[in-house]
Parts: C-alpha cells; sequence; structure tokens
C-alpha cells in the first residue's frame, strides 16, 4: 500500500497468513546422505540446528539430539525407538513412493505413531511443477493421510506435528505468494479433518534452479529463495 490508500477500506491480512511473530527465530537444517563425526559438527558449528538424515545411515553410537531421520518401515522405526524413545522419526509414506524409497506408499506407518507426518511438496517443484501444481499436490497428499487416519479410526494425536516441506524457488513475489497461501490452505483442510495437531511450515531451497558449474550465482539464488522464505513468515 502506499500514502494514497491510507484512510480508505483496505483488506485486513489474516495472522495465519503471514504468521506474524513476536521475535524471528529461525530455525536452520541440513540434509545429510551418510554425514561423518566432522560434517556433522562443521555444520552444527556453523550454525545448523537440526540435521536430517536417513535411518539406514544411522547406528546407536552415532545418535545425536540434532538428528531428524526419515524412516520407510516399520522395522526402521523400531530399530531406532530401541536406541532412543524420544528420537525425532518422521514419516511421508507417499513421498517415499515417489522418490522410490519404497515399492508402495505405506500408509500404514501412521499407525507407528511417528512423531513427524510430512508432507514433502517439494519433490514435485523439483520434477518440475508449478507453484499452483505443489500447493494443490500438498493438500491431495495431505487429505490422502487424514482421510486414512480418520477410515481407520486413528486417534487424533497419531503424531506430534504435522511438517509441510515447500520449496522456495527464485521466483520471488511468487513464492512469498505460495508460501503465504499453503499455510491458510493446509489450516483449512485440518479444520475439516478437526485435527488440531501443530502445523511446521519448512521451506527448503530449489535444486531446480541451480547451475552445475555457476557456484557465485547459485549462492545469489539462495539467498533470494531464503528471503523470500522469511519474508512470508
Amino acid at each position: 500500500y502506499t500514502l494514497e490508500d491510507q484512510g480508505k477500506e483496505k483488506v485486513v491480512q489474516q495472522k495465519s497468513i503471514a504468521n506474524n511473530r513476536i521475535q524471528n527465530k529461525w530455525l536452520i537444517r541440513q540434509t545429510m546422505t551418510q554425514p561423518n563425526k566432522k560434517e556433522k559438527t562443521l555444520a552444527l558449528e556453523s550454525g545448523v540446528d537440526s540435521i536430517v538424515v536417513d535411518a539406514t545411515s544411522v547406528t546407536k553410537e552415532s545418535f545425536n539430539d540434532q538428528f531428524i531421520v526419515k524412516c520407510y518401515s516399520a522395522e526402521e522405526i523400531m530399530r531406532l525407538r530401541s536406541f532412543n524413545p524420544y528420537f525425532k522419526i518422521t514419516i511421508d509414506p507417499i513421498g517415499a513412493w515417489i522418490i522410490g524409497k519404497t515399492d508402495a506408499p505405506r500408509l500404514d506407518l501412521i499407525k507407528e505413531k511417528p512423531q513427524v507426518l510430512r508432507v514433502s511438496g517439494n519433490v514435485q517443484h523439483e520434477a518440475g511443477a508449478t507453484p499452483e501444481q505443489e500447493l494443490s499436490g500438498i493438500l491431495a497428499w495431505l487429505n490422502e493421510y487424514l482421510h486414512y487416519i480418520e477410515e481407520n479410526n486413528l486417534k487424533k494425536d497419531f503424531a506430534e506435528e504435522i511438517e509441510i516441506q515447500i520449496s522456495a524457488g527464485i521466483d520471488f513475489f511468487t513464492e512469498i505468494a505460495k508460501l503465504r497461501a499453503v499455510r491458510l490452505l493446509v489450516k483449512r483442510l485440518l479444520d475439516v479433518y478437526e485435527i488440531n495437531i501443530p502445523l511446521v511450515i519448512t521451506a527448503k531451497t530449489s535444486q531446480y534452479h541451480l547451475g552445475h558449474k555457476d557456484q557465485y550465482t547459485n549462492l545469489l539464488r539462495n539467498t533470494t529463495m531464503g528471503l523470500s522464505a522469511i519474508i512470508a513468515g
């Protein structure tokens, strides 16, 4: 808005869109394939708050409080809980199937009550989806999970939090709008199913728009992608 708009009737911005905060405390996450001790230490010393790893790369000796572990089977979940019952276990059965980690969507993993039920909408972006397609895919994806929970009479506390992982691309203003819209749309879907579990939005910088040989341009792109996520709340 400009000064010319003062005194005129304005659209009231809902808190749920901008997610206005008293303090801005951003958590920084890094995904690692087979992290060794040196890599983990460097990441944590550089400002990373949590490290995402696959269950296959975690042993009892490598347990770390900052680990968020992606699990693809009930056996993996049982193994990790034998290490530590408070391990932050996250599942995304449809996402695991899309990227080839499982032969079919293992929706039954929701019955294991993971700490985090995740929707990795960003994999659609990496496959070339438009912002509109990514948003609609996230809603359809989450709806499948919520329908399964309702159909199998699972309790409302099937997880400690629902995480929506969404891409942050290079189209600055479109990405701000997309990241604000996803919070509003997902909240509406959760209201329909009467789900009152904390919602976490994770913005993941796009790899789709990065060049293989231009690292300096990639730094600038990652900066604008991160800034769009911050402005979007």
